[in-house]
Parts: C-alpha cells; sequence; structure tokens
C-alpha cells in the first residue's frame, strides 16, 4: 500500500515529503515504516475502499527522538488527489493522540519551505520555528493531555476531535 500511494504523488509532493527528489521507497524504509507501533514508533494510515479496489490515502508517523524520550518527529504524506480536504489535520491529531498518550510532550518537524499546506497547518496550531532555512524550517509544537489547549483553529477542531475518538483527557 505504501508503494502504492507513492505512485499517487507528483515529484514535486515527493520532494515535500521527503525534502529531496526521492525516485523510489527504499526496502529499509518500507521495513522503518511499517515497524510494530509502540511507545517510540507510530505509524497510521487512511484508504478508501470502492467498487471492489483499495486507495491509501494518507499515512503518518511519528518517531521518538533516541537522544530525547519527550520528543519526536513527525511526518504526513497525502495522495495529491486528496491534499487540501483537511485529512492532514486529522493525521496529526491522531499522532499527537498517540503521543500524549505515551508521554511525548513535543513534536518537532522539518519542512519544505515551499510546502504551504503543512506550513499553515503548524501555523494553525501556533507551532514555532525554530529554525528557518532556504529549502526547509523546523518546527516545534509543544502538545498538551487537554485538547481545550489547542487553538480555536480547523487543526486545533481536528486534534480535538481525534482526541474525543481515543477518549484522551
Amino acid at each position: 500500500m505504501l508503494r502504492i500511494g507513492r505512485d499517487h504523488l507528483c515529484a514535486r509532493s515527493r520532494a515535500f515529503r521527503l525534502l529531496t527528489a526521492h525516485p523510489l521507497l527504499l526496502e529499509d524504509e518500507l521495513d522503518l515504516f511499517s515497524a510494530p507501533n509502540d511507545a517510540g514508533h507510530f505509524a497510521v494510515g487512511a484508504l478508501t475502499e470502492g467498487n471492489g479496489t483499495v486507495t491509501p490515502l494518507s499515512t503518518a508517523k511519528s518517531i521518538r527522538f533516541a537522544q530525547d524520550a519527550d520528543v519526536t518527529e513527525f511526518a504526513i504524506t497525502i495522495i495529491d488527489d486528496y491534499q487540501g480536504h483537511g485529512l492532514g489535520r486529522l493525521m496529526l491529531g491522531v499522532l499527537a493522540t498517540h503521543a500524549v498518550l505515551n508521554g511525548i510532550l513535543e513534536l518537532m518537524a522539518l519542512v519544505h519551505a515551499e510546502n504551504d499546506r503543512m506550513l499553515n497547518l503548524l501555523d494553525e496550531l501556533d507551532a514555532k520555528v525554530e529554525i528557518k532555512g532556504k529549502l526547509e524550517v523546523e518546527f516545534w509544537l509543544p502538545f498538551s493531555a487537554d485538547p481545550r489547549h489547542y487553538p480555536q483553529s480547523p487543526a486545533g477542531d481536528a486534534f480535538r476531535i481525534a482526541y474525543r475518538v481515543a477518549k484522551v483527557t
């Protein structure tokens, strides 16, 4: 499913996701992404079924920093046809839910400097820009066990939905 989803990404989307042109998924990348979920590694996907076919829509993952057990790095990929419809907000809310349940206090993301959708999503959540480079921006977002602490924004609303579904409070 990861390879099929990758085939639904244009070169620009792949570059945004991987911060470089990346022609194919390598076996070690697939192994890392599909490793069993635990407190330090979490991956989730979204798909749609219809007419006897399954289409992967999105994947999201977070990996806890080895040197800092309270911080995780995240990445989200959404196929081109489903970008801009709020799925990224919900996927990030699911990652936040897992993080909170596992004692992770903060999220870090490296985002391509031209990835306006992800930049706007993190801005909606009041994520702090730590380093702004020519090609990438480093964001830090503290997590809260209380979903009311997230901003009143579409992204904050998506977090509250994810928390409610997972019964995090």
